[in-house]
């Protein structure tokens, strides 16, 4: 012979009407309990660890503040990631300019030049500039290049550029002036140099203390 627990929700519904009379005992009197009510009662008793529950305002109070410590300690990584990243992407581009004046003085045969502004924090490119005159001048002139690299290239004002050369060079042998230019965030800096190699342009990682 088996126990049972009692009757299922299912029999207790069918047993309920819309409506019964108890004799509410912690009063005294009887009272009127409604079916639903009564039903959801027997719910609890069948099932009062698996029947779904909300959560409390305490318990969502402590995850807005877990959330908030977690944001509060990533946004700060978060920035310094973007500016390295933004470092490293403005120093190659810059270094990619430099490859193109040398490899475009050696097609065009004749001298470029890339003049660096560390006040205004920004670059440009220049070609010598042809003459009529059957002599050369003493020192070559120079005068933009046409085309999208012959712009501006502004360095974010985040970044700091320094170098001790006003001007670059390249010459139609494939030479290049050496000159070390530097662009820093911080502490953190990438040189650029052409000192390593004779025609090469070289991106270097150094630290500073600023």
């Amino acid at each position: 012979m088996f126990l049972s627990d009692g009757p299922s929700s299912e029999q207790i519904t069918r047993r309920i009407p819309s409506a019964l009379q108890f004799n509410d005992r912690r009063v005294g009197r009887e009272r009127t309990y409604p079916a639903s009510e009564i039903q959801s009662r027997a719910n609890e008793r069948q099932c009062p660890l698996l029947c779904p529950r909300g959560f409390t305002l305490i318990e969502i109070m402590l995850v807005v503040l877990l959330l908030g410590i977690i944001a509060g300690l990533a946004v700060p990584n978060l920035g310094r990631t973007y500016y390295r990243i933004l470092l490293n992407q403005t120093t190659q581009q810059m270094a990619y300019v430099m490859r193109y004046a040398q490899s475009r003085a050696i097609i065009k045969k004749d001298q470029h030049e890339m003049v660096i502004d560390t006040e205004r924090n920004r670059y440009y490119l220049t070609q010598e500039k042809i003459s009529d005159l059957s002599e050369y001048p003493s020192e070559p002139v120079f005068e933009r290049i046409s085309g999208r690299l012959g712009r501006n290239f502004e360095i974010p004002k985040t970044i700091q550029l320094q170098t001790a050369d006003a001007s670059i060079r390249f010459y139609p042998d494939g030479r290049i002036d050496k000159a070390v230019v530097s662009l820093c965030y911080q502490t953190q800096c990438l040189k650029i140099s052409t000192q390593q190699q004779s025609g090469y342009v070289n991106v270097l990682e150094s630290a500073t203390d600023q």
